[in-house]
């Protein structure tokens, strides 16, 4: 069945006007329909329902006569579960894209969760407002329900443990994948087709057609290309971790030039990549999926050149362990005049300067307003450093415990 976006205005002109620029665009893939009234949209939606047609996107008028645009949409969405709410909205004798009129009432929807998206009517051009805004809402229904391109197929038991654990290590770190329970008739095919031993489940397939039993995260990682050793002997920075805070720091570093090294033991993006939707991160009007945001600061990270190796912590050894409050320490001894980002050691001091017994392992690293600071016109404190979530290392002290050995 053909996926319906459906548009609900009562401004004939209006109405006209959207039908027609999603019909042109969209419309050889989706069924573009309209209704004037909130009658005959309801009609629509639930005639969709019984027949069982997906309706991907509603949109409908702020001002609808009867029932008004949120009311509307709250109903649509009861009849389809998985439809994207657009709230068309008049532009106001402002011009902007928040109508300030409405202001009050927009606040109110997008707090409570009651719609997805606002498109202001009275565009010039509908590439300019309307349809990134809708092609956006399409693209997460088709990876929702639509065909997509898959990696690895596991086979296994529905409730075992270590499905579980192949299945979350795959999602959170948004690698396509489907899963098949052994004894379904899809499993059942898979076991046949590529002569998987059942008694070695579970079993993980790549798009090649090799077959993994039971692998580990690094045996994964190693059939994904991914990297589990670093791949050279010293960096300028080395962030432990890829939650949030980690990518921007290997943003901030590898965009400086900066030859930056990301330790993670587990997932692209730490607990944040596995939120289904963010709603206040900066920049994201409409909310972002965790996994998305991760993979979107992943990829602007590694265009910059940091390298990115999956090793469990337990591994990593340095040549020379650091504390947080001995790289503070160390910083504050070291470091240039201001505005140099890259204080060096003296070079009579003692090769052990920074040595601890016992060695501590460094726990930590790159804080992004820390870099900033570390570029200011004002010196941060040793507190201030010490005190840092993650910190800044400098390169002097890198180039100490920079060569990371992997065991």
């Amino acid at each position: 069945m053909t996926p319906v976006l459906l548009v609900v205005d009562a401004d004939a002109q209006a109405r006209a006007e959207t039908e027609s620029a999603l019909a042109r665009r969209f419309g050889s893939d989706y069924s573009v329909l309209s209704a004037d009234s909130v009658s005959a949209g309801l009609a629509t939606l639930e005639r969709l329902a019984r027949a069982g047609t997906p309706v991907v996107l509603v949109a409908a008028d702020l001002h609808l006569p009867d029932m008004g645009g949120v009311d509307f949409l709250e109903r649509a969405h009861q009849l389809h579960r998985d439809t994207s709410r657009v709230l068309l909205v008049t532009m106001d004798r402002h011009g902007t894209r928040i109508p300030f009129t409405e202001l009050a009432t927009l606040q109110r929807v997008t707090a409570l969760g009651l719609i997805d998206m606002v498109v202001v009517k009275g565009w010039v051009t509908p590439e300019e407002w309307l349809y990134p805004q809708v092609q956006e809402a399409l693209t997460a229904w088709t990876l929702a329900h639509g065909p997509r391109h898959v990696v690895y197929r596991i086979v296994g038991d529905q409730w075992a443990p270590r499905s579980h654990q192949l299945r979350d290590l795959l999602s959170r770190n948004g690698v396509p994948f489907e899963f098949a329970a052994a004894d379904s008739d899809r499993g059942r095919q898979l076991l046949r087709d590529f002569r998987i031993d059942a008694g070695r489940l579970p079993a993980v397939i790549h798009s090649s057609g090799r077959v993994l039993y039971d692998p580990a995260p690094a045996d994964l990682a190693a059939s994904h290309g991914i990297a589990t050793r670093p791949s050279q002997p010293v960096y300028d920075l080395a962030v432990l971790g890829a939650g949030p805070a980690g990518l921007a720091a290997a943003v901030y570093g590898a965009s400086e030039g900066l030859r930056t090294l990301v330790i993670e033991p587990k997932a692209i993006g730490g607990q944040a990549g596995t939120s289904s939707m963010i709603r206040n991160y900066p920049g994201f009007t409409r909310g972002v999926a965790g996994a998305e945001l991760a993979h979107r600061a992943w990829e602007q990270a590694v265009l910059f050149g940091a390298e990115f190796i999956f090793t469990p912590p337990s591994i990593v050894r340095a040549t020379t362990l650091l504390s947080a409050a001995t790289a503070a320490e160390t910083y504050m001894a070291t470091r240039k005049p201001a505005n140099s980002c890259s204080p060096s050691l003296d070079s009579t001091a003692p090769s052990n300067a920074v040595a601890m017994s016992p060695p501590v392992r460094a726990t930590a690293l790159l804080k992004p307003d820390a870099i900033a600071t570390c570029c200011s016109s004002t010196e941060p404190s040793t507190d201030e450093v010490r005190g840092a979530t993650a910190m800044v290392i400098p390169s002097a002290i890198t180039r100490i415990i920079g060569n990371i050995p992997v065991q």
